[in-house]
């Protein structure tokens, strides 16, 4: 259902073009965690390859917590389907809310937006959607109980209101050139 992280390749120094959201994310997700506040997400979006995964990893090693990811594939390697993945990360909210040292990475979530009978990809783009289908996903933003970091290459076309409720946004670019080549 859900997986420990690999060791991060990345430390959160490799990201100084980011070192104010790194330090608002750390900061307010161990907030979070010692208040025990519910409905704190954070979503790293922008181009593929620029380092949001490691930054997510960087920013969990930083603030001492264990980092638990959401699986994209079965044991045999068979993809998860949307509501796969979305009742692991349901599941894995559930079975850690007592944790005070952990949070969820839920990364490559395009596969949950994708879905051939519309649901959160008609969300999203902003075309209608079922009020029970908006409003489930809103509750799961809202209620969940540790927090999560919610990983994208394409937050453009997102619903407005499904984006407020991301607490923390970060947007990635190319990193800079003394910075890629550190890294």
């Amino acid at each position: 259902i859900v997986q420990p992280t690999p060791p991060g390749e990345c430390r959160i120094e490799d990201f100084p073009h980011l070192a104010s959201d790194a330090s608002r994310v750390r900061e307010t997700l161990n907030n979070a965690l010692s208040r025990g506040v519910c409905g704190v997400n954070a979503l790293l979006y922008g181009r593929a390859g620029t380092g949001k995964t490691q930054f997510a990893l960087a920013i969990a090693a930083a603030a001492g917590l264990t980092a638990v990811m959401v699986r994209t594939a079965e044991e045999d390697g068979d993809g998860l389907s949307r509501q796969g993945r979305l009742g692991a990360y349901k599941l894995a909210q559930h079975l850690l809310r007592n944790r005070r040292d952990c949070l969820i990475v839920f990364d490559e979530v395009e596969d949950v937006f994708h879905a051939s009978q519309g649901g959160l990809l008609a969300l999203l783009s902003g075309s209608p959607a079922t009020g029970s289908d908006k409003g489930w996903f809103n509750r799961t933003l809202e209620e969940n109980p540790l927090p999560a970091i919610w990983i994208t290459n394409y937050a453009e076309s997102m619903d407005p209101a499904f984006l407020r409720r991301f607490l923390l946004p970060v947007a990635f670019v190319v990193p800079p050139r003394p910075v890629r080549r550190r890294i």
